[in-house]
């Protein structure tokens, strides 16, 4: 695959392989996302009242590696892609 693209000559094949490749860690993503926003997004904007948070999920984001995951997955995916060079 990489050596296609270095030589421009990319096929519909290499790009079926490619969406292959990516579009499970996507729905994996997007199905998360769309659970999380009326449950937990929505519920806080709408709720009138203050928001207890449990001391489990303050120490989660006073932790840089635990509090950096759910931006990594969002941004890089369940299955980072890598490009290798040959």
């Amino acid at each position: 695959m990489t050596a296609s693209l270095l030589a421009g000559n990319v096929s519909d094949r290499d790009l079926a392989e490619v969406q292959k490749r990516r579009e499970f860690p996507t729905r994996v993503i997007q199905r998360t996302q769309a659970w999380m926003q009326p449950r937990l997004v929505a519920s806080v904007l709408q709720s009138q009242q203050s928001v207890n948070i449990p001391w489990q999920l303050k120490l989660f984001f006073h932790v840089p590696v635990l509090r950096d995951i759910p931006a990594r997955m969002i941004g890089f995916g369940i299955r980072c892609a890598r490009v290798a060079q040959t």
